[in-house]
């Protein structure tokens, strides 16, 4: 299983604290999700820079975002960048969103 990121964590935490029922790297039996927010049907990446100089993870990237959405779950890429930056803000409104979405 791989290491959370600080930002994984933070915003994690973040909406912890708000109720949001989450998981953090969460294993779908196909990949690991780094926020999964199960009752909502929402994925949350937390991508570096990386993910969008290189090709080859930008293709892994479209294809993991397709798998879940074939299965209903919507997935949400926030740059780790932003989550330093704007930690609340981001939190509050996934949160809102989460709990709107809340499938039964």
């Amino acid at each position: 299983m791989k290491k959370a990121t600080e930002q994984e964590i933070k915003l994690y935490n973040a909406l912890k604290k708000r109720g949001v029922e989450c998981i953090l790297n969460y294993n779908d039996g196909k990949k690991t999700v780094d926020i999964a927010i199960k009752k909502s049907k929402i994925n949350i990446e937390v991508d570096g820079l990386y993910h969008y100089l290189r090709a080859k993870q930008l293709v892994t990237d479209i294809k993991r975002s397709r798998y879940s959405s074939m299965n209903g779950i919507s997935t949400i890429h926030i740059f780790n960048s932003i989550i330093d930056d704007h930690l609340e803000g981001i939190a509050e409104a996934i949160s809102k969103v989460a709990k709107a979405n809340i499938k039964n």
